[in-house]
C-alpha cells in the first residue's frame, strides 16, 4: 500500500498577524504617525519607489476630541479615544508596504500619479482623412496578332486575366495598354509560379521524360551525337515538366544521368537479342572439338567490311554463308525488329510514329555490328553500349536507309516502305488481341 503522507505541522501565526496577514513583515515606526488633520478631499496614492515621510502619515479625523461630527448624537468621548488607540496600534503594526503620498486637495486640480510620466494625459489628435476618388478600371484591349517565329510550336500559357503575348512570338517588346501615369506592363513581367518537387512529382516527371526520350530516339535519331543528346534531354525535361507542373518554374531538377541511362536501355534491348543470335546466324560456332578462335577472327573481319553482315546469312539447306541482294532482308535483321519492337517489354513500337522504322533499322543494324566487334580478335571481349561504340555502325546503316529514301526512281524507297509495313503487320499479329 502507498504510504500516506502525514500533514505537516506548520507554526500558526499570532491571532493579530493571522487576521491582518502580517506574518514576517516589519511594522512601521510609531513616530511615523502624524497628528495633523487631513483634508477629507485628499486622496491617498501608493508609491512603491518612495519612502514614507512624517507628513505622509495617517491620522484619523476624529483624533481631535473637539470635533463633533454627529452633533447631539455624538458617542461617548472615552469610547472614541479607545477606538483611536486601537486604530493607532493597528497602524503601528502595519507592515512596511509601499508609501502613501497625499497629492494636495481636490480644488488644486486632478490627482496625478507621478511615475516619471507627463503630468497631463496625451490624447492623439484624430487625423482628418479625405476620401480618394475611385480608381478607374483598366479596359482590356486585345493586342494585334504577331507572327510566330519560324519553327516555334504553340505552347500553353498562364491565364493572367489580361491580354498577353505568348513567349514564342517574335515581338517580345509589345507592351500592354495601361492607365496614364503608370508603368507599362509586358508579358515578361508576369510572375511565375514556383513549385518544389516532392518525391512523387519527381518520379512522374522522370517517367514522362523517359517516354519523350524513347519517342525522340525511335523517330528522330536512334544513336544521337553528344550535341543532339543534350538537345533531346532538354526537350524531354521541358515536355515532362509542362505535362506534370504546367508552366510553373522548377529549380534544381537534374535528370541528365537518368535520361542518359534510359537512352542506353534502348541500345541494350537490341544488343542483347543480337548477341544471342550472331553465332548461328553467321556460322561462327564450330563443333566442340575444333578451335574456332581463328575462324571467328577471319569471319568477323569479313562481315564487318562494307556492311556484309546486312546482306549475308546462312543458307538453311546447305549451311553455308550466302549473300542476299536486297538490303535489310536477312532473317536475323527482321527477327530483331519483330521481337524487340513488339514482343519485349516495354513495347518500343508504341514510340514509333506513322510506322516509320528508319531509326529502328539503324538501331538493329548497329546492334549486329557492335555484337560482331566483340569477337573481332577471335575471343570474346565485351563492349559497352556507349555512343562511341555504336555511332560508327549506326551512321553507316542510316546512310543506306537515306540512300534508299532518296532514290530518284523511287523503287528502292517503295521497297523499303513495303518491308517496314510487313514487319509491322507481322509484329502486331503476334500480339494478343487485348493489347
Amino acid at each position: 500500500m502507498p504510504r500516506s503522507r502525514a500533514p505537516k505541522d506548520y507554526p500558526r501565526p499570532r491571532r493579530q498577524q493571522e487576521h491582518l496577514g502580517l506574518e514576517g513583515e516589519t511594522p512601521q515606526d510609531p513616530q511615523f504617525l502624524d497628528t495633523t488633520a487631513v483634508y477629507p478631499q485628499s486622496r491617498a496614492v501608493f508609491f512603491p519607489d518612495r519612502p514614507q515621510t512624517a507628513s505622509q502619515g495617517w491620522t484619523h479625523p476624529l483624533s481631535n476630541t473637539d470635533f463633533e461630527p454627529f452633533g447631539p448624537f455624538a458617542p461617548d468621548p472615552s469610547r472614541v479615544r479607545q477606538g483611536l488607540e486601537i486604530a493607532q496600534r493597528v497602524w503601528m503594526t502595519m507592515p512596511h508596504r509601499p508609501g502613501i503620498q497625499i497629492l494636495g486637495q481636490l480644488e488644486a486640480g486632478p490627482t496625478v500619479i507621478s511615475t516619471g510620466e507627463a503630468e497631463s494625459i496625451h490624447r492623439p489628435v484624430r487625423e482628418t482623412r479625405v476620401p480618394m476618388p475611385p480608381t478607374p478600371q483598366p479596359v482590356a484591349t486585345m493586342i494585334p496578332s504577331v507572327s510566330f517565329t519560324e519553327g516555334a510550336q504553340a505552347q500553353h500559357h498562364r491565364p493572367t486575366g489580361r491580354a498577353t503575348v505568348p513567349p514564342t512570338r517574335a515581338a517580345t517588346s509589345t507592351a500592354l495598354p495601361t492607365m496614364a501615369g503608370s508603368e507599362s506592363i509586358t508579358p515578361d513581367d508576369t510572375p511565375v509560379r514556383k513549385v518544389t518537387l516532392t518525391k512523387a512529382l519527381r518520379y512522374r516527371v522522370l517517367e514522362e521524360a523517359k517516354e519523350c526520350v524513347y519517342s525522340l530516339l525511335l523517330s528522330k535519331e536512334g544513336v544521337p551525337s553528344a550535341e543532339v543528346k543534350e538537345k533531346f534531354v532538354r526537350e524531354a525535361v521541358t515536355a515532362a515538366l509542362h505535362t506534370v507542373c504546367g508552366d510553373a518554374s522548377v529549380e534544381g531538377l537534374k535528370l541528365n544521368d537518368s535520361l542518359t541511362t534510359a537512352m542506353a536501355n534502348v541500345r541494350h534491348a537490341f544488343k542483347n537479342y543480337a548477341s544471342c543470335c550472331i553465332q548461328r546466324s553467321f556460322g561462327l560456332r564450330l563443333p566442340l572439338d575444333i578451335d574456332e578462335t581463328e575462324h571467328k577472327r577471319l569471319s568477323v573481319r569479313r562481315l564487318l567490311s562494307e556492311l556484309q553482315y546486312m546482306k549475308t546469312q546462312i543458307d538453311p539447306h546447305t549451311g553455308n554463308l550466302t549473300e542476299i541482294r536486297e538490303w535489310f532482308t536477312t532473317d536475323l535483321f527482321t527477327d530483331i525488329l519483330v521481337d524487340v519492337l513488339f514482343l519485349k517489354k516495354p513495347q518500343w513500337y508504341q514510340y514509333i510514329k506513322n510506322d516509320d522504322l528508319d531509326q529502328a533499322f539503324g538501331l538493329a543494324g548497329a546492334a549486329i555490328g557492335a555484337s560482331l566487334r566483340e569477337f573481332s580478335e577471335g575471343t570474346f571481349r565485351e563492349h559497352s553500349v556507349a555512343v562511341e561504340n555504336w555511332r560508327h555502325d549506326f551512321v553507316e546503316v542510316m546512310e543506306v536507309v537515306k540512300g534508299m529514301r532518296a532514290d530518284e526512281v523511287a523503287e528502292q524507297c517503295a521497297k523499303l516502305t513495303e518491308l517496314q509495313r510487313q514487319i509491322v503487320v507481322k509484329g502486331k499479329s503476334l500480339r494478343p488481341v487485348t493489347d
